[in-house]
């Protein structure tokens, strides 16, 4: 199972907009688009919330698939297109900007290192969810 994930940071009204589509077989299984009610200061963190958020609705679909048959092989992969938010995923190390997501922090790390899902970097030229989070002309 493949996930996507953008977000649009603050371009429209100060608000920034998310979203994720989950992927199986080709076809789409899942999917949000959502305009945050507040602002939030970082795109970073707004970014690592939205990760978050996906990696919470992976962990749900997966155990779904679960109560099938069928069983998967390997580890959702999750794409998107923030390398600091990757960084820290990864990283186990906080400084001052990001301490108040520790909490969410240890449990995006905690499936990452249990190999539950799996982080792919993909380029912003790439990122075909965009559509989900940017205006339409």
């Amino acid at each position: 199972m493949n996930g996507w994930i953008d977000i649009d940071w603050a371009t429209d009204s100060r608000r920034s907009t998310n979203g994720y589509v989950f992927l199986l077989s080709g076809g789409a299984i899942s999917w949000q688009s959502h305009k945050q009610a507040h602002v939030v200061f970082s795109s970073t963190n707004f970014e690592y919330i939205v990760v978050i958020i996906a990696t919470k609705e992976s962990m749900w679909l997966q155990q779904q698939y679960k109560n099938t048959k069928f069983q998967q092989q390997g580890a959702n992969i999750l794409y998107y297109n923030n390398q600091s938010c990757f960084a820290l995923a990864k990283n186990p190390k906080f400084h001052e900007c990001v301490k108040h997501i520790s909490f969410c922090y240890h449990f995006l790390h905690e499936k990452f290192e249990r190999h539950e899902i799996k982080l792919e970097y993909v380029t912003t030229e790439l990122m075909w969810v965009d559509f989900l989070t940017k205006s339409l002309p």
